[in-house]
């Protein structure tokens, strides 16, 4: 009877993981041609990520009017550091010597579901 009750909780701890994990989504940043900032407005969940490609030694520029909170993912899957606080809303980011996909992760939501982000690549 122990053995049963243990393998239904593991099924059950399975079963959230694989929903949790569904739910979060992935929004491609692409910039207008000529353009170095994309910008996006709209709902947000925890966990959805936006992805654009970036080159090396690149100065990437997130401004985040509604203050959620978010990480910022390299291509081999470290987080970068704040490199530059502009503003409180207004976060730097250096590439450095990678190359690729990086990925802006939202770890936290405040009031609202919804968020505004410009981000910019120079």
């Amino acid at each position: 009877m122990v053995k049963k009750i243990i393998a239904i909780t593991g099924l059950a701890l399975i079963n959230l993981s694989v929903a949790f994990s569904a739910s979060a989504r992935n929004i491609v940043i692409k910039f207008p041609s000529g353009s170095y900032c994309g910008f996006y407005s709209g709902e947000i969940g925890l966990n959805d990520t936006f992805s654009l490609n970036l080159g090396k030694n690149q100065t990437l520029v997130i401004t985040n009017p509604y203050g959620q909170e978010y990480s910022v993912i390299a291509p081999n899957g470290r987080v970068l550091p704040v490199g530059n606080y502009v503003y409180q809303d207004v976060k730097e980011y250096y590439t450095g010597n990678q190359a690729g996909v990086f990925k802006i992760r939202v770890d936290h939501l405040y009031d609202t579901p919804s968020i505004e982000l410009q981000i910019c690549a120079y």
